[in-house]
């Protein structure tokens, strides 16, 4: 479980993030959005440990990302929008493997990790493809193998699907929809909604820095254009 509790977040005397309190399930999809600016990555960041709230505290499982960050940073997967600033491995299975050799894990349960993962998006046959040779949405679906091979409880994805076509935009979603289904706490920041009424149970929105909304889908609609969002036809009432 993550509990986001009274955070805010201020950098050269600028308040990107005011009193954030978010709890998030196991088992829970929550959307995050908000216009560009909003505080949407800061947010993400922050749970990360990449970053020190200037008031407030973020737990996962009850571990403080701050106070205590080992085992609450190995309970966290995160996939940033641009996946080339996480891949850090020459192959792939070398890449996928780099969170879970930092655990200090068993080497067979490092390759169990790693095989289940890359199972899991699909690339199972691809661990020895050097980085350099992925596409976009392949780079993407190394990073969620990376982020599910830390076995998190919450996993925290960042614009995943931008930039890429249709087809490896529904390939990431149904890995994301796997992982979540499984049991893990997912929140997704996007500005694109499609095909994901089905699987989202909260959308949050930010504006300048604040929780503007916190509501369920069918109550979201009405509030998301003013958030910057382009309302899917599906998305309707």
């Amino acid at each position: 479980m993550l509990r986001v509790e009274g955070v805010s977040y201020r950098i050269d005397g600028t308040t990107v993030l005011e009193e954030i309190d978010v709890a998030v399930e196991s088992g829970t999809f929550v959307l995050l959005v908000g216009h560009n600016g909003a505080g949407k990555t800061t947010l993400l960041d922050l749970i990360c440990g990449i970053g020190t709230p200037t008031t407030g505290r973020i737990l996962v499982d009850g571990h403080d990302v701050v106070t205590n960050p080992g085992p609450a940073r190995s309970r966290i997967g995160r996939v940033f929008e641009d996946p080339r600033d996480q891949l850090l491995g020459a192959t792939v299975r070398e890449d996928v493997a780099f969170g879970p050799e930092n655990l200090g894990l068993s080497r067979d349960v490092i390759t169990n990790r790693v095989d289940d993962a890359l199972s899991a998006v699909g690339m199972g046959d691809a661990g020895d493809r050097p980085i350099d040779s992925l596409s976009g949405g392949e780079r993407t679906r190394v990073a969620i193998a990376g982020a599910l091979a830390m076995e998190p409880s919450i996993l925290l994805l960042d614009e995943p699907t931008a930039g890429l076509d249709h087809p490896g935009r529904t390939r990431v979603l149904e890995h994301v929809r796997r992982a979540y289904e499984g049991g893990v706490g997912v929140v997704m920041a996007t500005h694109d909604l499609r095909d994901l009424d089905t699987v989202t149970d909260r959308v949050i929105g930010l504006e300048a820095g604040r929780i503007a909304m916190d509501a369920s889908p069918i109550t979201a609609v009405d509030h998301l254009a003013d958030l910057g969002v382009r309302v899917p036809s599906t998305w309707s009432p």
